[in-house]
């Protein structure tokens, strides 16, 4: 799994200036072991300003995926008050559930680094609940529905590929479409919500 690597510009929490802060906001340590060093030496949240030299906490919501003894497991931490705002995000960790990962939300960076510590100890904490809406968790099943499909039809190209020197009719074409609509609604955040990219290619 890729990490999520975005960077934001907000004030320093010392002088005030704005600063362009990279910020983390996935990871998996068990495939980067050296962002995984930066989130125990908690240097995946913070940054240095460039004007004062003062360390700033850069206020997120954050996924730290790993293994620990054959039990796969993530730690969602999102601040307080963020709830409402990342609903569908926290639904979204739930149904994770489905697939055998273990679930755990907190609200403090520490909380990260003592679960990890207890997985790696072999002493794993109990997962944890975190209310979210019944409209939230159908809306978050039937994205990973969506993305499993889409997936399956890649997979199934692909193998097409390998059998027969060439991809699918039409599917290059897809995916040229895909990349195109991704990079025009880059440029227009802010446009009204339209029908997910894979129905747009794929229709249903």
């Amino acid at each position: 799994m890729k990490p999520i690597i975005k960077t934001i510009n907000s004030p320093c929490a010392h002088c005030s200036k704005p600063f362009d802060h990279e910020v983390l906001f996935r990871v998996d340590g068990e495939d980067y072991p050296d962002l995984k060093q930066r989130v125990l030496n908690y240097t995946a949240f913070t940054s240095p300003c460039p004007a004062c030299h003062g360390q700033s906490n850069v206020p997120q919501d954050f996924k730290y995926f790993d293994s620990a003894a054959g039990v796969r497991y993530v730690v969602y931490y999102f601040p307080k008050g963020s709830e409402a705002q990342l609903e569908d995000t926290i639904a979204g960790v739930a149904c994770l559930r489905d697939s055998g990962t273990r679930t755990h939300y907190v609200h403090m960076i520490s909380d990260i680094l003592q679960t990890i510590k207890l997985y790696e100890a072999g002493t794993p904490p109990p997962e944890n609940d975190f209310p979210v809406s019944e409209a939230a968790m159908v809306r978050s099943k039937a994205l990973s529905s969506e993305a499993d499909d889409s997936m399956k039809r890649v997979m199934e190209a692909m193998r097409h590929q390998q059998e027969t020197g060439q991809f699918p009719p039409g599917f290059i074409e897809n995916i040229k479409r895909g990349r195109a609509i991704m990079d025009a609604e880059k440029q227009q955040a802010d446009a009204p919500k339209k029908p997910s990219l894979f129905k747009r290619l794929f229709g249903g």
